[in-house]
């Protein structure tokens, strides 16, 4: 990330778990000039490069198993240059990020120096509090912003520093937390109900940690309530986005009391309100409606540009989650909006049905969907599959 910014170039993170055609539609999407490779995927990557016709080179590190690709080794004979950092603009293009592609591709959100900048200077400075103390740990991986924000950008720019495992298992966290005394935390609530019932088993304490950061998910009560029993700490829930980079609402730790079932308010720099989806008017405090942001971050897509205009409406970012703003401006999350049932003539939000599922002790995990109603009564009726 950092040699690659330093030289006023642009990175295009991917996750392990991606195969040849992910790959292949990033690499085109962004007409990326070099691609890192591990050498664990390099022979999986010869298909990738046939496809690329934009890539000059291709690294594999640190070895090339395949003898097609360029390795450091190769490298070695040139004489050392000390090159100098590029003189970038604040509004250059720094990091491309694709998000989840839960509807549809993925789409490529364009971030700028700028915003890598802002994302300290917001939501680290004034929820965290990160010190030249903290030691940030967590199993969120680099490719995702919640993880390049992290343990990146917001430890470097606080002299903290952060722990980092290619093994993402709650046995690996609960020694790495004791092991290097980390102070803060940062997971999703899937990792956490895991996490509870490990420390619970092996009676582990974790006696260093001074915040548990939670968000990427819907997080039930009664998974807040254990860890605060376990642990003593409450969990200090977040949201966020690719396309933001950044959290825009949570908890300004010591200051804003964590409440259970709230996602907390505005951070600092940054406007929240609840708008009608149709009209766009804003909602009265109580009323739901879409949330929409405005900040030092903000949507700009790569790809595909014209979903711009349908992200970004009068300066505010809107994202597709159905919320409401109590007095005291606390936003309160519904549904995704795209996620809301309608059966019998009734919204119905899958979080609500899953948080009662997920009390009975047989179910350790649910999701609900809209299915079509066998009976012909209604158009859908609320489905769970449950594990």
């Amino acid at each position: 990330f950092l040699a690659i910014q330093s030289i006023g170039a642009v990175a295009v993170p991917a996750f392990a778990q991606l195969r040849a055609d992910d790959l292949i539609y990033r690499i085109n999407d962004t007409a990326a000039v070099l691609a890192l490779v591990s050498e664990a995927f390099a022979a999986e990557f010869i298909e990738v490069e046939a496809a690329c016709p934009t890539l000059d080179t291709v690294l594999s590190v640190p070895k090339d198993p395949t003898g097609k690709f360029s390795t450091l080794g190769d490298f070695e004979h040139l004489p050392f240059v000390d090159k100098t950092f590029a003189e970038t603009h604040a509004d250059d293009i720094a990091l491309i990020a694709y998000t989840s592609g839960t509807t549809g591709r993925p789409k490529g959100t364009a971030h700028c120096h700028r915003d890598l900048l802002a994302a300290s200077d917001t939501y680290s400075r004034h929820c965290i509090g990160t010190t030249p103390d903290d030691i940030l740990a967590g199993p969120p991986s680099l490719p995702f912003t919640m993880g390049s924000a992290f343990f990146i950008y917001y430890t470097l720019a606080f002299g903290a520093a952060s722990i980092l495992s290619a093994d993402k298992s709650v046995q690996t966290y609960a020694g790495l937390i004791n092991r290097h005394g980390a102070t803060v935390f940062i997971g999703v609530p899937t990792f956490y109900k895991q996490f509870i019932s490990y420390i619970d088993e092996q009676d582990i304490e974790l006696p260093t940690l001074r915040m548990s950061l939670v968000g990427g998910e819907p997080l039930y009560p009664e998974l807040e309530e254990s860890w605060l029993y376990l642990t003593g700490l409450p969990l200090e829930q977040f949201i966020g986005s690719t396309e933001m980079f950044h959290i825009y609402i949570g908890y300004r730790h010591g200051i804003d009391h964590p409440r259970v079932g709230v996602l907390g308010r505005a951070i600092p720099g940054y406007e929240i309100t609840v708008r009608d989806p149709d009209t766009f008017e804003e909602k009265e405090n109580g009323e739901h409606g879409i949330l929409c942001s405005k900040g030092p971050t903000s949507t700009a897509y790569w790809s595909p540009k014209e979903i711009q205009v349908e992200m970004v409406r009068n300066g505010w970012n809107i994202a597709k989650d159905t919320v409401w703003k109590d007095e005291e401006g606390y936003i309160h999350f519904v549904a995704r909006a795209d996620e809301m049932i309608i059966t019998g003539g009734f919204n119905v939000a899958p979080s609500d049905v899953e948080r009662v599922l997920v009390r009975h002790p047989a179910v350790a995990e649910c999701a609900c969907v809209a299915s079509p109603d066998d009976t012909g009564q209604r158009n859908h009726v609320v489905k769970a599959f449950v594990v």
